[in-house]
């Protein structure tokens, strides 16, 4: 079977990433005083995947009376991190933790293409499944800021996120307006 996207004649992958979407974190931060400040940050993700079941013995197959070869995966998720921030400046460096609650919206939609006669040049194609389910964590992050001049400085960040230790979680560089 060829198509558009996949030849299972040169790759034989079950299961395979095809399309990947992710847009880069936006951070925000709103300055209550000179220690405490608030933030936000977010981004947005859309993967596509394709399986194919052809040549396996046993697919998730629904409707015995149907032949399924393959099927297109599509996950979106939208990430929205807010959370408060303590810093303690010395000089021209400023060391800070965070304290951030974070959702994770997750979209699932799974596409099967079918035939369900002899004839394999006529397919059909059917919306198997649609899940939504989201996901809450709280994160605990620590950074390094040095301010460049007014507007402008660089920042290092780690953290602990639901389930992993990320010793470098972002550089960057910020602007103030």
């Amino acid at each position: 079977m060829q198509t558009v996207v996949f030849n299972n004649q040169q790759d034989f992958t079950f299961y395979k990433k095809i399309s990947n979407i992710q847009l880069p974190y936006i951070y925000y931060t709103y300055h209550l005083n000179n220690k405490i400040a608030l933030r936000c940050n977010g981004n947005f993700q859309n993967f596509t995947y394709f399986k194919d079941y052809t040549g396996f013995s046993d697919p998730p197959i629904p409707n015995p009376n149907q032949q399924y070869y393959y099927q297109f995966e599509s996950q979106k998720t939208i990430t929205f991190n807010i959370g408060m921030q303590y810093k303690k400046t010395i000089e021209n460096i400023s060391f800070y933790g965070v304290a951030e609650f974070a959702p994770h919206l997750f979209r699932n939609i799974a596409t099967n293409y079918f035939v369900s006669n002899a004839n394999p040049n006529i397919s059909q194609k059917e919306v198997l499944k649609k899940n939504r389910w989201d996901l809450y964590s709280f994160n605990l992050l620590g950074g390094v800021q040095y301010q460049l001049s007014k507007h402008l400085s660089v920042c290092y960040e780690g953290g602990i996120y639901n389930t992993f230790i990320s010793p470098l979680s972002r550089i960057s560089l910020n602007v103030g307006f």
